[in-house]
């Protein structure tokens, strides 16, 4: 019984990871991906950061 319970909360987790947003997209290349988001930050954020 205590496997079960663990198997359920492990598969709980996967599926909360698994279903919330990493925030918007940027890529500069087909090799080079920038996840942004939050209050204030855009896409040009995301190109300082890959400049720096």
């Amino acid at each position: 019984m205590k496997i079960l319970q663990i198997l359920v909360l492990c598969t709980s987790i996967f599926v909360f990871t698994g279903c919330t947003s990493n925030g918007k997209k940027y890529s500069p290349d087909k090799e080079h991906e920038v996840y942004y988001k939050g209050d204030g930050v855009d896409e040009s954020n995301a190109k300082n950061y890959l400049t720096t």
